[in-house]
């Protein structure tokens, strides 16, 4: 019987012996889907109903290549969210670098191991279902979220209204005139949908005009009608930092311009004004006619008519005039009866103001849920930022620390991000497991994260937590195979109100403190501006920095696979293994050497990568094609001389120290030492 439940795969590869593999490898855990060419995938994408959950795409196949298949795939709508993992034999850094640009969710080499392959694909499709839920929620949310926009809306619509002496319901008839002439005028729904918003927003600004101007019965001397035009720049301001409200403050703003130029604030004309202005503007009078005044009673549609026809491309666009009087024609007339029946029904007046003390407290709510990071839960920089910022003016107090996970690309790149995320996860966790109720833990950005615990402590008491949480860390990836071998942490310390008295302050200066940490060795803390306790523990001068022997380490991992060597680990350990194997068959020695660059006083960040991009340059000046480099951490690089001896190791390192030296010593205070070890096979 079929089983319905197992994800559906696409696989797309146009060898029928790596599509049995494939099958092989798969077919106990998914639903399968075969093709041997981008043609034929993009042919069957076309005719499912139910499209796969994932796309396995070879990048090398005759016809359309991977890449132009991914392209095509994906200008389709229905296809824009289906996870895509390029496969292909080809291991030029390029090659991946161009399909992760495209938007690809992994990059898997071949030869294909069978574990590799399941694993990925499995972490993807979680995560995916993942994604997929929580867009759900969002979707909910945002209708709930929008459904009491409108109430608010409404409700400051009203209130604005029964002040500046319109009829109670004056903009909610304009919201509605509005939405029926964008409607007709051929605009999206979601356009129609920010037509009745402008409309019940469009005259907030009339909140400012003094009472004794907005109440007087007869004719505006010149002065009173400068303060009324004031509005339109007044509400533009009020609603200009409303991002669910895109567009208010240019209809707020321009709702008095005239097609003809003769409008305010700027006397703007034809289609320099915006769209949305235009309809608001023509919406606007046709209530205003529609609606009693103190000098006069409304109007009957055939004057409104009369008057609208005569204004076309002078008070109004000609295109949105059509549509008025097509409106007026066909009899529709939103009316202050309905809305009072309208209004009634949905809310009673001695009730208003319970809504709107629900709606603040609702709208508070949904500004923290959008200031937590998506993936750890942990809250984002600029609730870190607001909360640390008002703690601090009130209590002057308290302990900023700045985290980073030490080498955290290095397993992006070897294991791929989903395995990155679930890092991140557990890191996130641990963090909030060593904190207290009345600390915020956050995260940053990227692998950095940030702790703020609140009070007076002591130096001694953050160096036992520090110490607490470097020790809690190093068991939190114990059990991942190989990544325990790289990953540790680095922490940066500024305490309040020493270091500073404000959060921005204490940010720099814990980052400064963390970027000191990681140019001397990484794995400890280091308290700003201070000189570090010998007899401290796990203090950044404990810490030396990356010792060959560490290099060595770290990337020579026991190579226990049989036949081809499989691509599966970054390129650089690839490498060494590789130059093993061929030492034993082909006697050459291959030396690996080690640069450090030793900064002899604190430099900024820029300072130091700008020095570091001249060790680099050293470096690729002087090897040879068949050598390789690699940036190991924030002040090495690593490098594999081909058929080398230790004695022309020496003279290579030696020229790179001088190449070196002639480029930074006219910028930078620095030393460069290097070490030398021969690769020595099992």
């Amino acid at each position: 019987m079929k089983n319905d439940s197992k994800k559906v795969v696409m696989c797309v590869d146009d060898s029928i012996s790596n599509l049995k593999y494939i099958e092989h490898i798969l077919k106990n855990r998914f639903q399968l889907i075969l093709k041997m060419s981008g043609e034929e995938a993009i042919e069957e994408l076309s005719h499912l109903r139910k499209k796969p959950d994932l796309i396995l795409l070879d990048v090398i196949m005759p016809g359309i290549d991977g890449f132009e298949t991914y392209r095509r795939i994906k200008q389709q709508k229905e296809n824009e969210k289906i996870p895509v993992v390029f496969l292909t034999g080809d291991t030029n850094v390029e090659t991946e670098e161009s399909g992760m640009e495209l938007g690809a969710d992994d990059f898997i080499v071949k030869p294909i191991d069978p574990i590799t392959l399941q694993y990925r694909l499995t972490r993807i499709l979680e995560y995916d279902a993942m994604r997929k839920t929580l867009t759900e929620r969002l979707v909910e949310k945002e209708k709930e979220s929008e459904k009491l926009m409108i109430q608010l809306i409404t409700t400051i619509a009203n209130t604005i209204d029964s002040r500046t002496g319109f009829t109670r319901y004056y903009s909610m008839r304009v919201s509605q005139y509005a939405e029926e002439i964008a409607r007709r005028l051929g605009l999206s729904l979601d356009e129609c949908k920010k037509a009745r918003y402008m409309g019940l927003i469009h005259g907030i600004g009339m909140i400012s005009v003094p009472t004794n101007i907005y109440s007087k019965m007869g004719k505006l001397s010149d002065e009173e009608f400068d303060e009324v035009k004031k509005h339109t720049l007044i509400g533009s301001q009020m609603l200009s930092n409303i991002p669910s409200l895109d567009g208010a403050a240019d209809v707020a703003l321009y709702h008095h311009e005239r097609y003809d130029g003769k409008g305010y604030p700027y006397g703007l004309k034809g289609e320099e004004i915006p769209l949305m202005a235009r309809i608001i503007s023509a919406a606007s009078a046709l209530v205003a006619m529609n609606s009693d005044r103190p000098y006069r009673e409304k109007m009957s549609f055939e004057e409104i008519r009369k008057i609208f026809a005569a204004e076309s491309a002078k008070q109004f666009d000609p295109q949105v005039v059509s549509v008025v009087l097509k409106i007026l024609e066909d009899g529709i007339n939103f009316d202050e009866d309905t809305f009072r029946r309208m209004f009634r029904n949905t809310y009673k007046a001695d009730e208003e103001r319970l809504v709107s003390d629900f709606l603040f407290q609702y709208t508070k709510d949904i500004e923290l849920s959008t200031k937590t990071d998506a993936l750890t839960g942990l809250w984002d920089r600029s609730f870190l930022e607001e909360r640390v910022g008002n703690y601090l003016a009130n209590n002057h107090s308290g302990v900023l620390i700045m985290l980073d996970m030490d080498n955290f690309k290095y397993v992006n790149d070897t294991f791929g991000h989903i395995t990155g995320d679930s890092m991140l996860i557990r890191f996130s966790t641990a963090l909030r497991s060593m904190i207290r109720n009345e600390d915020i833990v956050s995260r940053v950005g990227g692998d950095e994260f940030c702790i703020f615990m609140t009070g007076n402590i002591s130096r001694l008491e953050c160096e036992k937590k520090a110490t607490r949480i470097l020790e809690h860390l190093e068991t939190v990836f114990r059990d991942i195979s190989q990544i325990n071998q790289c990953v540790t942490v680095s922490m940066g310390i500024a305490i309040a109100p020493d270091d500073g008295e404000d959060f921005i302050t204490l940010y720099k200066k814990a980052d400064a403190a963390l970027y000191h940490v990681k140019k001397n060795g990484k794995n400890g803390f280091y308290f700003y501006g201070e000189d570090v306790v010998e007899d401290r523990p796990k203090s950044f001068e404990q810490q030396s920095r990356a010792s060959i022997e560490e290099i060595e380490r770290i990337i020579n991992v026991s190579d226990e696979r049989g036949g081809a060597f499989e691509v599966e680990y970054n390129a650089f350990q690839d490498i060494y293994q590789f130059v093993k194997r061929s030492q034993e068959r082909d006697e050459k020695t291959v030396q690996l050497l080690l640069f450090t660059v030793a900064f002899k006083e604190e430099v900024p960040p820029e300072a130091a990568n700008e020095c570091m991009e001249a060790l680099r340059d050293a470096i690729r000046v002087s090897l040879r094609r068949g050598d390789v480099t690699n940036h190991f951490s924030g002040s090495q690089y690593v490098v594999l001389l081909m058929g080398a001896s230790t004695e022309n190791a020496s003279v290579i390192a030696e020229r790179i120290s001088r190449s070196f030296v002639k480029n930074t010593q006219d910028r930078f205070k620095v030393g460069l030492s290097y070490d030398i070890s021969e690769v020595k096979t099992d």
